[in-house]
Formats: C-alpha cells, sequence, structure tokens
C-alpha cells in the first residue's frame, strides 16, 4: 500500500471508478487495480500535465476512500497529497503515429493471455480512437446510439457527449470502423449496445500493451499512450491541410485557440511545407515560362535573318 501511495502522481492512469458490485468485493479486486496502476505507469521522471495529475490524484482520492469505507485500510493517505503547480509536459509538443507507425501497431500479434474477443475489442477501439480523436474515456462506454447517420445520408459520425468537457462532439466515422464495432458482441445495458465489455483501467492496458508488442524489434519515434491516438488523427489531418476549425470540432475543443495552442507547432510546420512546395512550383513553372520566352524569341530572330530585305527586290 505505501508504494501505491508513494507512487500516485506518476501513474499514467487509474481506473476511474470501482465499476459494479461485484469488483469492490475483497482485497482480490483492490489488488487488481494497484496492479493496473504498475503496468500504465509513465516511464520514470516523466510527468503527466497539471490537469492530468489533478484528475488522477482526485481518482486515487476516490478509491482509496472507497477502501476506508470498506475497512480494508484504516486511513487514506492521498487526501494529504498536494500538487505543485511546476512546468510539465502541458506546454510540450504533441506527437501522434507516423502512418507507417500505426501500420506497424495494427499489424502487429494478438496477445496470448487475452481471449480472440478480447483482442478484437482492443484492436477496435484502437481504430475507433485512430479515426475519430476520441479519448479513451469516450471510446470505452461508447455505444450504437451514438453511431448516427451523416447529413448526405451516405455515411456515419459518431455523435456523443465527451466524458471530460460535458460537451457534445459530432466526428466522422469511417465505415470501417463501423462495421468493426458492429462485430462485437458487446453488451446490453439500458436498450443500449456497449461495444467494450471490460473496465477502463483494462482497455487502456490493453492498447497500450498492443503498441508495446508492436515495438518488439522497431521502436516508435515518440513515447506511446492511447492519448497518442487522438493526437495521430489531429496531425493527421494538419499534414493533409484540413481546415483547422474542422479539427477543433471534431476533437470537442472550446475553441479554435485550444486547437492552435496544442497543434500549433504541426500547423505552422505544414505550413512551412506547404510554402516551400509553392515555392518549388512557382520556380519550375517560372522557368518553363522563360524557356517558352527563349524558344519564342529564337524563332523570332531565325524568322527575321531568313526574310529578304524588300531594298534588294
Amino acid at each position: 500500500m505505501s508504494e501505491t501511495h508513494s507512487e500516485t502522481v506518476r501513474y499514467r492512469d487509474i481506473s476511474s471508478e470501482v465499476e459494479g458490485p461485484d469488483e469492490r468485493q475483497g482485497i482480490p479486486g483492490f489488488l487488481e487495480l494497484t496492479e493496473s496502476w504498475r503496468q500504465l505507469r509513465r516511464h520514470t521522471g516523466e510527468l503527466l500535465a497539471m490537469t492530468s495529475r489533478r484528475t488522477e490524484l482526485q481518482r486515487c482520492r476516490t478509491f482509496l476512500r472507497e477502501c476506508v469505507e470498506n475497512e480494508w485500510m484504516a486511513k487514506n493517505g492521498a487526501e494529504k497529497i498536494r500538487l505543485k503547480n511546476q512546468k510539465t509536459a502541458e506546454g510540450e509538443e504533441r506527437h501522434g503515429l507516423e502512418l507507417e507507425e500505426y501500420e506497424q501497431m495494427m499489424s502487429g500479434p494478438d496477445s496470448a493471455d487475452l481471449t480472440a474477443l478480447q483482442n478484437q475489442e482492443t484492436r477496435g477501439a484502437t481504430e475507433l480512437m485512430r479515426w475519430t480523436g476520441m479519448r479513451i474515456s469516450d471510446a470505452h462506454k461508447f455505444n450504437d446510439s451514438e453511431i448516427v447517420g451523416d447529413e448526405k445520408g451516405d455515411g456515419w459520425n459518431a455523435d456523443f457527449i465527451q466524458k471530460k468537457t460535458k460537451r457534445r462532439c459530432v466526428s466522422p466515422l469511417p465505415e470501417h470502423v463501423v462495421e468493426m464495432l458492429k462485430a462485437l458482441p458487446g453488451q446490453m445495458k439500458d436498450g443500449k449496445k456497449y461495444f467494450f465489455t471490460c473496465t477502463y483501467a483494462a482497455l487502456r492496458m490493453r492498447v497500450d500493451r498492443l503498441a508495446e508488442r508492436a515495438q518488439k524489434d522497431e521502436p516508435f519515434a515518440h513515447t506511446f499512450s492511447p492519448h497518442c491516438l487522438r493526437h495521430t488523427f489531429a496531425i493527421q489531418h494538419i499534414n493533409v491541410s484540413t481546415d483547422v476549425k474542422l479539427i477543433s470540432k471534431w476533437l470537442g475543443h472550446e475553441s479554435v485557440a485550444v486547437t492552435l495552442e496544442h497543434y500549433g507547432n504541426w500547423i505552422k510546420t505544414t505550413q512551412m511545407m506547404a510554402e516551400d512546395v509553392s515555392r518549388d512550383a512557382n520556380a519550375k513553372m517560372l522557368a518553363k515560362v522563360a524557356a517558352m520566352r527563349d524558344q519564342t524569341k529564337t524563332n523570332t530572330d531565325r524568322t527575321n535573318s531568313s526574310a529578304t530585305p524588300l531594298g534588294t527586290l
């Protein structure tokens, strides 16, 4: 328990809640969750963004409060933890996966520790996050009522309320992702089919481990977490010059300013690349025009030199 307490603010995530009465009964459920914290821990010295750290600390306090109420422990030490407001990864550049890295991840082997269905759910969640920009907290609770037809009537949108911001978000949902989700048995609750049957912590761990297996022979350029799939969605759209207003809308950001704050470096890089391409294209076109003018002048000179002067007739 002391290890869990001391490491609390360094863990990437813990379960958002103890989900259901079966998982609250006895110490085994508690040990399973604390083990998930260890598995989800970031590299030593790598800090979470301040907002995430506050959220995770509050989740830890809630869980340990549950432990005290069930007399599994005598005291909730997390209540005394205070976070210092220091520079974190929050203001640093975001990184997604390159297209080759994502293909490497999706072509990686299944987990031998999971059933075929559990592996199928893991890949379905990964595709959902990569192609819609969803946070994993939203992907975990995604259900069939949130798949709606688009305005043209020939495609699909993911229409859901974000867990973090409580705002409605509508994002294009590719056909192949819809087919993957519909192929999952899922679980029915309140007349809705929830596609992912495991806990939030388990789903996050499984996506992490899918990426780990994919990097066995060739590591990714940057440290992976499931949130990288959201960055991948945004950055790949930026790379093909999608309007940042649309990207902001699909991500469910409060304003375009938030999107620019998160991905300003990528937008600037893409703009510079576009400017370089434009300069190169203009240079080639100008060179071609100059060559055409030179050819025209040469032809004109030849015509003039071959013409007989009127005074000699």
